[in-house]
């Protein structure tokens, strides 16, 4: 059916029952979509958002404020919207998930690869597997020392660091910004 017939249509629609109950997804993200806004704001912004996603709303308000102009306000949704399509990318691709397969569950950092006979596999972000595992390792490390959805300050580093490395994300340059963020966590919490 296309766009405009679903636009257009005035009936309610048929809803096919038949299908066996679907498979469940294969990878979970650390965080949930309102959190993920609000990092995307973090980032875009620059400025110190909180990550309290029961303050979603009221986050978004200062920029969007009445007294803002409409041309101004037009412009900080495009913004936005093109920033969460990039980060969107780039948090698949960079940032720890749970995947679950027939064999095992675990943390992965993988992204999916096209194939010239159109069919599609999850392969590690990084073609180098010590390199790869070590990212997965330390994400997963900063995951489970603040694994409640909120205030997830790593996550928002790491995400940062994608973003200002769009294009040329490397795995070595990723490690070494991933271990001074671990230090920084660790000299700070001392």
């Amino acid at each position: 059916m296309k766009l405009s017939e679903i636009v257009a249509h005035n009936g309610n629609f048929e809803i096919n029952t038949d299908h066996k109950e679907d498979a469940p997804e294969r990878f979970n993200s650390v965080i949930n979509f309102p959190n993920f806004l609000l990092h995307i704001l973090r980032i875009q912004s620059k400025e110190n958002i909180g990550l309290d996603d029961k303050r979603l709303v009221e986050a978004f308000d200062e920029f969007l404020k009445p007294e803002t102009s409409k041309q101004e306000k037009v412009r900080f949704v495009k913004e936005f919207a093109f920033n969460l399509l990039r980060g969107k990318h780039l948090f698949d691709q960079f940032i720890i998930k749970r995947e679950f397969t027939k064999e095992k569950d675990g943390w992965s950092i993988k992204s999916l690869k096209w194939y010239e006979s159109k069919t599609v596999s999850y392969v590690n972000s990084f073609a180098n597997e010590d390199a790869n595992r070590r990212i997965l390792m330390l994400l997963s490390m900063f995951h489970v020392s603040a694994p409640t959805l909120i205030y997830k300050h790593w996550l928002n580093a790491a995400l940062n660091y994608c973003f200002q490395n769009y294009g040329n994300m490397e795995a070595l340059g990723y490690i070494n910004y991933l271990e001074h963020l671990a230090q920084a966590y660790l000299y700070d919490a001392t």
